[in-house]
């Protein structure tokens, strides 16, 4: 449960006072002898899941046609733009306090405020409104008025640092006017519950990919590890492997989602202190960690925050991830966590981080 998760995070590490999309290609999960996968479109991505060959054609189907109808429900719920969401409805509501709200929305919204909180305010879910004003959740991009950002800003910093975000079983409070949006979290979140479903369906080999955000569970068929590609920044071949088990990988970087103005590039990642895309050197960020949700919020926080300040933030709270920066020098920066198992494709300059 959310709140389990949420206790291990903060039991772990102290809570500081109180993101997308990257592809990661998946080797040797496509051999028939090992996974039959499937794929669909939702969440505005492609998805796919690899399950055991092994498992009755007729379970198969069942599995795989109840997990699409797992995150459907979760897309019904938490998208920005569906007028019968509960989330356009929260963001769209004139009431300071919305209640009977669907309780999955409200789990995923009390954990990215958990969020925010441990990492200062880098992972934000209160910056829809400044997304739209840049076009990332319309398309029609543009480079928004200055003054306009700052008063969206000082809106969103008025309500953080005064505690106006007040979440129950069934209801939120917040300033009318402030808009959330879940799109750093969102396919975390349901990539845990498709591992949480699997595990009650006894399947304890498993790959899923929902838009880039992949989790190995378990093993190929002969017991070996997958080998989970990460994405170069620079050309879109693979950078590396990780060979993993039971582990999420999530990359934010800023060459997927973005615009160009009178020759300045703009990408979607948004830092909550500017109001601007995070401008700091880095170009992506990839998060290691057992939980799917808690990865995807780090990879946009930790992208936000920079090289220095993201690697101070692992050395405080390394034992619950690890993580690769690429800089725009094309440097590598890892953890040594997985020192044994990332294997770097490219000849960049690689640096342990201790």
């Amino acid at each position: 449960m959310i709140e389990n998760r949420l206790k291990k995070i903060k039991s772990i590490v102290p809570v500081i006072a109180i993101f997308m999309f990257t592809v990661l290609c998946i080797s040797g999960c496509n051999k028939k002898s090992d996974f039959v996968s499937k794929q669909f479109f939702a969440m505005d991505t492609w998805m796919e899941i690899h399950l055991p060959a092994s498992i009755d054609e007729t379970l198969l189907n069942t599995y795989f046609e109840e997990i699409e109808a797992l995150i459907r429900e979760l897309e019904g719920i938490c998208s920005v733009t569906s007028p019968v969401s509960d989330l356009y409805r929260l963001n769209n509501s004139t009431e300071e306090t919305v209640t009977e709200l669907n309780s999955t929305l409200l789990k995923i919204l009390f954990e990215a405020e958990v969020l925010e909180d441990l990492t200062n305010g880098a992972f934000c879910d209160k910056l829809y409104s400044i997304s739209r004003e840049w076009g990332f959740t319309t398309g029609n991009y543009k480079v928004p008025d200055s003054g306009l950002i700052e008063d969206m800003l000082c809106e969103i910093r008025e309500a953080a640092d005064n505690n106006r975000i007040l979440i129950t079983n069934d209801s939120i409070k917040r300033p009318v006017g402030i808009c959330f949006d879940l799109g750093g979290i969102a396919k975390g979140y349901a990539t845990d519950m498709v591992v949480s479903y699997l595990k009650e369906k006894g399947i304890n080999d498993a790959i899923i990919n929902l838009g880039g955000n992949i989790f190995v569970l378990g093993t190929k068929a002969d017991g070996s590890l997958v080998n989970v590609g990460i994405t170069d920044p620079f050309d879109e071949s693979v950078l590396g492997t990780l060979a993993l088990s039971g582990k999420a990988v999530v990359t934010s970087g800023n060459y997927e989602r973005y615009f160009e103005s009178d020759g300045k590039k703009y990408h979607h990642i948004i830092d909550s202190k500017t109001g601007y895309p995070a401008d700091n050197g880095l170009v992506s960020v990839t998060i290691i960690a057992e939980d799917a949700s808690y990865a995807d919020a780090l990879s946009t926080a930790l992208f936000v925050m920079g090289l220095e300040d993201a690697s101070e933030f692992w050395r405080q709270n390394g034992d619950t991830f690890d993580v690769i920066f690429v800089s725009g020098n094309k440097d590598i920066y890892y953890t040594g966590g997985i020192a044994e198992v990332f294997k770097c494709n490219k000849d960049y300059k690689k640096n342990v981080i201790k």
